[in-house]
Formats: structure tokens, sequence, C-alpha cells
């Protein structure tokens, strides 16, 4: 998904600039801001761009390793017996084999495996598969920081010393950030559009309003939780069943965006799913029965149906909303508009 630009003119962020009349005097005005702008090898740079690293653990089953997933679907052979891989619900079908060995698993050949950087790449045998496996160091030494996530959207302004263009670009999403901070040139100022949230791995929430306020933020959380990346998909139950995950405990929505941020719209009402399909939003007087319902893409992507009827506000939660991250804390969904090329998130923390 390309990010989404909207271009300002260069007198809307740099004001001062037509006060003076020649390029010099440009240059003058610009370089100062140079400690205020986001360098290609800082060292705040570098938090960002591992933070926004895809995290390839969830198919450690079928692949061991956490750097790479394998895009689905895929035919794995196991003891002779082919297995048709569609869904990360599939994934059982491997645990319930009796005595169970990675090694016993290999590939109906040509694959096609997601790297941390987001690229996919085409694998043809078994040797380059180990190849790029043996690349990667597994158990929590991978490149990726998951205990800190960034709350999107976020917005970057961005000014092109060569061309003297000016933008601010919103990032919706890791991969949009991600593919942006591999791309930064030396030409290009880039300042980030303080203040930002970051999400950490118990779900609370931190601000940050500046360059180093952000990189204490992600170098003193990157080591705060475990990263459970190991090789086996019954040992991570952040993944292993969502309808699981959401019925258990009381919710509460601490984030909803809708153009807008709206999550004030919500305050004071708690969430319960119930395993019938059934969900209740109670703050205590008013009370908005709904339902749920997961289903299942074939890439192997879950969505969450929700509905709780025509009355505002709930009528906005009524989406079949993509879920794009969640463990026994907390639960990220997205619902993109692809005519508008907008995108609502809501976001469930466990009370």
């Amino acid at each position: 998904m390309k990010a989404k630009f909207r271009i300002l003119s260069f007198l809307a962020i740099y004001g001062l600039i037509f006060s003076f009349g020649c390029q010099k005097e440009l240059t003058e005005i610009i370089e100062p801001l140079s400690e205020d702008v986001l360098t290609i090898n800082s060292v705040v740079s570098e938090l960002s761009k591992k933070t926004t690293l895809r995290d390839g653990s969830y198919d450690n089953i079928i692949d061991n390793s956490s750097c790479i997933s394998v895009k689905l679907p895929v035919t794995v052979i196991i003891s002779d017996q082919k297995i048709i891989i569609g869904s990360e619900d599939d994934f059982t079908l491997i645990e319930e084999l009796p005595e169970y060995e990675f090694e016993d698993l290999s590939f109906l050949f040509p694959i096609t495996i997601i790297q941390a950087d987001y690229s996919e790449l085409t694998i043809n045998d078994e040797d380059e598969l180990e190849d790029i496996v043996d690349d990667c160091l597994e158990n929590g030494e991978d490149d990726d920081i998951e205990c800190v996530d960034f709350q999107y959207p976020l917005s970057f302004s961005v000014y092109n010393t060569n061309n003297q263009n000016a933008d601010v670009i919103t990032f919706w999403d890791d991969k949009e950030m991600h593919d942006f901070l591999e791309d930064i040139e030396e030409s290009d100022l880039v300042s980030i559009d303080f203040p930002i949230t970051l999400i950490l791995s118990d779900g609370s929430t931190v601000e940050a309003t500046g360059y180093y306020e952000l990189e204490n933020i992600i170098e003193n959380a990157k080591d705060e939780c475990e990263e459970d990346d190991s090789h086996y998909y019954d040992d991570d139950p952040g993944t292993s069943d969502l309808a699981a995950v959401l019925v258990e405990g009381t919710w509460y929505i601490s984030y909803f965006f809708d153009e807008t941020d709206e999550t004030s719209s919500f305050t004071g009402y708690e969430f319960t799913f119930s395993a019938d399909g059934t969900s209740l939003a109670d703050n205590g007087s008013d009370q908005f029965i709904g339902s749920w319902q997961i289903t299942s893409e074939d890439d192997g992507s879950l969505e969450l149906l929700l509905n709780y009827g025509e009355s505002s506000p709930f009528d906005e939660l009524g989406e079949d909303w993509d879920v794009f991250e969640f463990d026994e804390l907390i639960i990220k969904l997205m619902d993109e508009d692809t005519i508008e090329g907008s995108k609502a998130f809501l976001y469930f923390e466990k009370l």
C-alpha cells in the first residue's frame, strides 16, 4: 500500500523562507533545522526501522524462522502426506500430527516467502530456503523490535533540497513507514510531526514529543518483553486462536480513528464477547447488544465482523474489520476504503 501523500505548498511549511530573495539565504534558513530532522543513519532512525520490521514468527511451525513467513496458501509434505495450509488456522493440522518433528516437513516448491522488510522472494527448492533460514538467528535474536509499536496514523514532513518540494506523508501501518525509512535520501530533510503515540507490550501507551524521547522510549522498551519467537504454533497463544482470546475477559476501546480520533465516543463502555457470537457494550446505564464473527480469507488473514445496530456511535463499529495484530491484551483492527483510499482503526484492550 503506497503512503498517502498530501502536498503542501512550500509557503505553508517554511513560510519564512520566502522573505529571503536568493538560494544562499534559503540554505541558511534550512541548515539550522538539521538538529530537528530524522537523518538516514541516526540511532532513532535505525530503531524505528527495526520497530516497523515484519514479524515472521507466527508460522515458525512450517519455516523454522522468525525473519520470514511463507505466503499462503502453500502445500507441505509430512511423512508422504500432503497438507494444504490455506490460513493460520490450518497450522493446527500439523500440531495434531502424532510426534511431529520439523525435520519431517518439506514444501511443494516453488513457494513465496515474505521477508522482514516486506519484500517477497520466490524459493525454488529446499537448498534455497535453508540458505535464507540459516541467515536468520532464532529465538528472539532477529532484528525486529516487537515490544513496542507505533500507533497509526502518524505523519512526517519532508523537504527535498534538490527540487525544493515540500510534502506531508501520512503512514497507516508498519509497511508504509518502513518502506519510507528505507528510501530516505541525503537530499531529504525529514521531520516527524510530534507528538506521536507508541504502544508498549503490556498494552499501555506512551507519548513521544521529540526525537530524544522517541529514541529513549524504544531503547528502554525493546527488551522489556518476551518476543515469543518459538518454533511451534501452540507455543504462541497470541496467534493461535483469536476467538479464544476475544471471549476471555472484558475489553474497552482504547483507540478508534475514522477520519478523526473518535475514541472518546466510547469512553466508559466495557465490551464482552460470548462464545455464541453475541456481544454486549455496557457503560453502567446504557447497553448495546451486538454480534461478532471471525472469518478467514484465502491469504490466511482474519476478519472480525462486528454489528451493534444503527444507533450512534455504535453504528460506526459495524464493519468487516481486518485483524492485523492481536494477543491476550490487545486486538488491533483496520478497515480500508479502497475507493477513497482511507483507513479506519479500532483497538480493543483488555481491562
